[in-house]
């Protein structure tokens, strides 16, 4: 029990003998009204120190039970005992102690004083009252010893509670110092670069990682903006103190240039004065984008290598379209072109983005660009196409061309047989390797098909050519001849058809042997393909058998081409020719055979001329 709740209890004590003292000098004096109801009373002071003590409570009843109890003690002695009036102040000095043992230490100080004044009341009165002098003198006592008691419980009460109070502060200022020290040494320590910026954005703490990450010392990071180390197209409006915790990718460019890409967790934290400051956490994520930047280029070259293996299974159209047009897409170029062999001393645009570039031709001998790709068979990339000679004129010309990029195209065995040209109308410092990857799988891919169309042409071709002459056979003289005519009727053109025979092929052969007569087949075939133009049509009919189908405006202009053929005929051999017009209501197969009896005519009647059919 402690020294304090000692003092309330004798004080209760000493209140409860009094209240029985007070109660027995009322019965002495002839007041039994005025002892029952001082009884009762007491009975209830004596509950009300015991619960206050017991539970040592500061409720509300508790202390405004006690001074209740003695203004009804006060009007009970002076209702009921008006004689005894002057015995009522007597008591005063018990009530007042009672009254205060059930109050708390520094509420009860006050009634101190008023029991004092009872005292000094009761002690002036008259003796033949029959006030007990001891009485008086033992609530003296009681006031005495309870006045120090009050004293010291307050005193008490107070440094328990500052001391309370003071603990606590402490045991707050270690908390508060072992989770700063905590924070520090997570911030300090942790792989993940952390920031804490004012409410001005500018860097106040940076930790080891995020220095690392963007290449700089702390001194230099500290109060910059973090904008400022932003790349400029990732820069955000406002402060980051003015969004509430958010995640946001961003690009830190470092002192060397380098790109790294970042993911940052933002978080409002109070700052001194409250205000509002940012916590950032911030992850490299660079591999990661880089990995998702690659997957979206590989995902857009199988796109296009896909689109050029349909052109060439699926369309079975032009492969080169396809090439050029996937090509710009991976690249993002303004212009490409696709560049090819045209003979052993030129090369010509095949396909281009710019279609006014077809057909462009460009000497191997010329030192331009696509002639030293295709001579060398390496990738060239020009930044500034204006301070490099070695760029067609025709092609600048055609096309604005900042800058370019050369890829050649092998094919199965290696050689080059065509070269991409990418051309951009902005300068560029150098040609990314992503470009130059794509560019190098397009340019597999392209090689392969373009080998592929063109063997599968080639074997078409072989279809209705003669293998050794190279001339059209019997099937490639039907789709030919239907085609002539039908473009020779649209124009309101003529059709001649000639049938010619070498004179005494066999004797030639024999005498000469095989492969000599087969010089003179192809020599004649020659001879046929020169005579006429381009568009005309020119077959090897079977043997030494050759047939010409001619777009003429009349006989006579037939006729003329066919002397020439007499007379260019090689090796110093002679041909029989006959020649028909082509009419149109008698159809096709009617002017081959009135050309065929002209034919036979001429070897009748000698061999070695010329003989139109009658219409």
């Amino acid at each position: 029990m402690s020294s304090s709740r000692g003092l309330h209890l004798a004080g209760a004590v000493a209140a409860a003998i009094l209240l029985g003292l007070a109660v027995a000098t009322g019965v002495s004096t002839g007041e039994a009204g005025a002892a029952l109801w001082s009884t009762t009373l007491a009975v209830l002071a004596l509950v009300l120190v015991m619960w206050r003590w017991t539970r040592d409570t500061r409720s509300p009843a508790a202390l405004l039970a006690g001074p209740m109890l003695m203004m009804a003690y006060l009007l009970v002695f002076g209702w009921l005992a008006p004689q005894a009036a002057t015995l009522t102040i007597s008591l005063w000095p018990a009530v007042f102690t009672f009254v205060g043992v059930t109050l708390s230490a520094r509420t009860g100080l006050w009634l101190l004083p008023v029991a004092a004044v009872g005292i000094w009341t009761a002690m002036d009165l008259p003796v033949g009252l029959a006030v007990p002098r001891w009485l008086v003198v033992m609530g003296l006592v009681v006031v005495v010893t309870q006045l120090p008691a009050r004293l010291l419980a307050s005193i008490a009460e107070k440094q328990r509670h500052l001391e309370s109070e003071h603990r606590d502060v402490l045991a707050a200022q270690r908390a508060l110092a072992m989770s700063k020290e905590r924070f520090e040494q997570a911030f300090a320590a942790s792989p993940v670069g952390m920031s804490l910026s004012d409410e001005d954005g500018r860097l106040v703490e940076v930790n080891r990682a995020l220095c690392d990450l963007l290449g700089r010392p702390a001194h230099e990071l500290l109060g910059r903006a973090d904008d400022e180390l932003v790349h400029p197209g990732d820069r955000r409006a406002g402060t980051e103190a003015d969004a509430p915790a958010s995640m946001i990718e961003q690009r830190y460019v470092r002192p060397d240039g380098a790109v790294r890409s970042v993911q940052r967790t933002l978080a409002p934290v109070q700052g001194p004065g409250h205000r509002t400051w940012t916590l950032a956490h911030v992850h490299d994520v660079t591999d990661r984008r880089l990995a998702e930047q690659a997957g979206a280029r590989a995902q857009r070259v199988s796109l296009v290598l896909a689109d050029v293996a349909r052109s060439v299974v699926l369309r079975r159209d032009d492969v080169r379209d396809a090439v050029v047009q996937g090509a710009q897409q991976l690249t993002g170029a303004t212009g490409v072109a696709l560049v090819e062999s045209l003979d052993d001393t030129a090369l010509v645009v095949t396909a281009a983005t710019e279609r006014r570039q077809v057909g462009v031709q460009i000497a191997t001998s010329d030192l331009t660009m696509t002639a030293t790709v295709w001579t060398r068979g390496e990738a060239v990339d020009v930044a500034d196409v204006a301070s490099e000679a070695t760029v067609n004129p025709a092609l600048a010309q055609l096309h604005t061309m900042v800058s370019g990029f050369w890829q050649p195209v092998r094919g199965p065995g290696g050689e080059v047989i065509a070269v991409l040209a990418a051309s951009w109308d902005q300068a560029r410092s150098t040609t990314s390797l992503e470009v130059r990857q794509a560019m190098e799988v397009l340019a597999a891919e392209a090689g392969a098909a373009l080998w592929d169309q063109d063997a599968r042409r080639r074997l078409e071709a072989s279809a209705i050519l003669d293998p050794l002459t190279r001339l059209a056979n019997r099937r490639g003289w039907d789709q030919g001849l239907e085609h002539l005519v039908a473009e020779a009727d649209r124009d309101g053109a003529q059709v001649a058809v000639a049938m010619v025979d070498l004179d005494h092929f066999k004797q030639y052969n024999d005498a000469h042997g095989h492969a000599v007569g087969d010089e003179l087949l192809v020599g004649l075939a020659d001879v046929l393909r020169r005579s006429v133009r381009a568009h005309d049509l020119v077959c090897r009919w079977g043997g030494d058998e050759f047939a010409l189908a001619m777009v003429v405006d009349s006989a006579d202009q037939a006729r003329a081409v066919m002397d020439r053929v007499m007379q260019a005929v090689p090796g110093g051999q002679t041909c029989s020719i006959g020649l028909a017009l082509h009419d149109v209501r008698a159809g096709v197969t009617d002017t081959l055979a009135r050309a065929d009896r002209a034919l036979y005519e001429v070897k009748r009647d000698g061999r070695h001329r010329v003989v139109v059919a009658d219409a």
